[in-house]
């Protein structure tokens, strides 16, 4: 068990049932989220209702921490994405166990480094990338976080996500997102059933993808 486990062990779970509103905008924060299992997503909701997905965090990762430091009210949506489990810390208490364990501190620093080296490498491809590359690069990106890597040399994506929220994240429409989805899967890249998604070729995948994700 790391440290960080044994830390969160002294407070209580709690648990949200799927498509689970967790933190809404303009809440103030004084608590930093950690994830024990299942999939959060947080999301900026557009002045037409629109959702675009920011991030998914996956069991093992923190939320909200940078918004509850500097204890300012949340602009963005957490919804649970499946049931979730989760434990929550005072701020006080984060900080105070950070100032402690420098190697902590350091683990948290190379994250948040990490996360948004991710945000801004996608934020490229959406901004310069055709919608083939859109999609393409969050199946991949998705591959790459959530992917497990079967016998048989495919990946099966373990989060499960419908072509609405593929379109949050990509900032295309369900109706491109399917479009590009059907191509993946004619050309035998990729196979879906629902919302399960399987990489059939990685390689010929990330073909498809810009340099820089």
């Amino acid at each position: 068990m790391t440290k960080v486990e044994q830390f969160f062990e002294n407070y209580k779970p709690i648990s949200f049932a799927n498509k689970s509103i967790i933190i809404k905008p303009d809440q103030i924060l004084e608590s930093v989220y950690y994830v024990t299992s299942g999939f959060v997503k947080q999301s900026a909701i557009g002045p037409n209702g629109e959702e675009f997905i920011l991030n998914i965090f996956r069991p093992g990762s923190f939320f909200a921490i940078s918004i509850a430091m500097h204890r300012r009210e949340s602009y963005y949506v957490f919804e649970s994405l499946t049931e979730v489990e989760l434990v929550k810390a005072p701020t006080k208490d984060i900080l105070r166990l950070l100032k402690t364990n420098p190697d902590l501190a350091y683990d948290l620093l190379s994250r948040i480094t990490s996360g948004m080296n991710s945000l801004m490498t996608r934020m490229e491809v959406l901004i310069f990338g055709s919608a083939n590359q859109k999609v393409a690069a969050t199946i991949w990106q998705n591959a790459q976080r959530f992917g497990k890597k079967l016998a048989d040399g495919t990946i099966l994506i373990k989060l499960q996500l419908t072509h609405q929220q593929l379109a949050s994240l990509t900032g295309l429409t369900r109706e491109t997102v399917s479009i590009e989805m059907s191509k993946l899967k004619k050309q035998k890249i990729l196979n879906y059933q629902g919302k399960s998604i399987t990489i059939l070729d990685s390689s010929r995948l990330k073909t498809l993808v810009p340099p820089t994700t």
